[in-house]
């Protein structure tokens, strides 16, 4: 009987183990780090974002804001000129995420479901040059001497790292990878006028499904095996 089973098992299609799975706790790949500032995270992303303050005309008078774009100011006066470019660029870091499985979470999934969390960076893990240039303020890092009251050309940053919920119900495993929940299949594709004057000829262009048959043919054969053995079993004379 137990070959049976095992006839069962290698016979059943994989998408039936796919569609019972559960996605259970992802895992990173990789650790992040941002090594110019010491800075990581064992999440699913890490994010620079850097802004520098800079002069902008506003309601005809010219102030400094925290930007995290240049600003053009071909056309100020000299005295509120910006710097060409940041002296610092903005940065992010991924990784590779792996269900328990073994199966990976796509990227497309990582993205869609992930949330993106203010993190603290620690002081005894900034570099001696950075931690001479940058002081603390709250939760970011500054040149300014004033935070409040910086100057153009002044850079302001902030870290963020990318967190996943939990992923039950949200993700189902297809064709080998962990994708979101409601994501097709295969991409739609809008018909063309061609296909949509002329139908397609008997039996062509048609998916079937043999799945069923596969199931119903499989009870068939061990309901058959299970009444011949039961058979032979009432016939076998007592020992």
């Amino acid at each position: 009987m137990k070959y049976v089973w095992l006839l069962v098992l290698l016979l059943c299609p994989p998408a039936f183990a796919q569609e019972s799975a559960e996605p259970g706790t992802p895992r990173a790949e990789l650790a992040l780090v941002d090594d110019e500032f010491g800075v990581a995270s064992r999440q699913f992303g890490l994010r620079r974002h850097v802004e520098m303050a800079q002069w902008q005309r506003v309601d005809g008078e010219y102030a400094v804001i925290w930007s995290a774009q240049p600003i053009d100011s071909a056309g100020f006066p000299p005295q509120y000129r910006n710097p060409d470019e940041f002296r610092l660029p903005s940065r992010e870091w991924t990784t590779a995420v792996t269900m328990p499985d073994g199966y990976p979470l796509a990227e497309e999934a990582v993205e869609t479901l992930g949330i993106w969390r203010p993190l603290t960076p620690v002081a005894e893990a900034l570099p001696p040059n950075m931690a001479a240039t940058f002081q603390f303020d709250s939760r970011t890092l500054t040149t300014a001497e004033d935070p409040a009251a910086p100057r153009a050309g002044d850079l302001r940053i902030r870290w963020l790292e990318r967190v996943l919920p939990p992923l039950q119900g949200q993700v189902v495993l297809r064709d080998g990878a962990w994708v979101v929940a409601d994501a097709p299949a295969v991409p739609a594709e809008a018909p063309s006028a061609d296909s949509a004057e002329v139908p397609p000829a008997d039996g062509e262009g048609e998916v079937r499904n043999y799945t069923p048959w596969v199931g119903g043919l499989l009870l068939l054969i061990v309901a058959i095996l299970v009444a011949i053995r039961h058979r032979h079993r009432r016939r076998a004379p007592p020992p």
